[in-house]
């Protein structure tokens, strides 16, 4: 038992490798390895491309699909979101846009520019420095005066590093004066205009 526990921990021996096949997304090849107890044999390798997936939880008991037709299985499918990655993309913004291709409302400083240039939809939500901090103190529970001077901190310090501005397309919705479901009820309006979500 123990040689063969020191046998299954041993590494292979490549002895050849040819490559089969490839495209921008697969390498296939065949290796001719010696396996630790002496003997050969012909072992295919698939190398894949980096990808992402990613399961997106809505709640504790809900998550997002998406359907798709699968040509190898011959049939359509419940999937969680996955993709290739792009060369230097890192994992998160692999992630981001994989979702942001799928249709996913997204929010974030950089989505309409840098992650979902080409997003069919783009708000930019904005309100009065007071109603922002009105609405963050109520959803803190917190001292108003002291979270209206940390969002004054933040909006300085990003006016500095990484300006809060609007995609040259995106629509801007002050949203001061609304409620949450008019913002939504707003937004809704405007994708079902672009032909979103009908």
């Amino acid at each position: 038992m123990l040689d063969r526990q020191r046998l299954a921990r041993t590494p292979w021996r490549q002895l050849t490798s040819r490559p089969v096949y490839e495209n921008p997304w697969i390498r296939v090849r065949e290796d001719q390895v010696e396996l630790p107890d002496g003997r050969t044999t012909l072992y295919g390798v698939v190398e894949c491309a980096g990808c992402v997936g990613v399961l997106p939880f809505l709640d504790a008991n809900t998550v997002v699909l998406v359907g798709q037709y699968r040509y190898v299985a011959g049939g359509f499918y419940w999937e969680m979101p996955t993709g290739a990655m792009k060369p230097g993309e890192s994992e998160p913004a692999a992630v981001q846009r994989e979702l942001a291709e799928e249709g996913a409302v997204m929010e974030g400083r950089d989505i309409g520019t840098v992650v979902a240039p080409g997003a069919a939809l783009k708000l930019f939500l904005q309100a009065h420095p007071d109603e922002r901090a009105d609405r963050r103190a109520l959803e803190r529970e917190g001292d108003r005066s002291r979270i209206a001077g940390a969002l004054d901190t933040r909006d300085e310090l990003d006016a500095r590093t990484n300006p809060l501005v609007p995609a040259a397309d995106a629509v801007v919705l002050d949203t001061t004066e609304l409620e949450p479901d008019e913002v939504l009820a707003r937004a809704l309006a405007l994708a079902r205009g672009r032909g979103i979500g009908s």
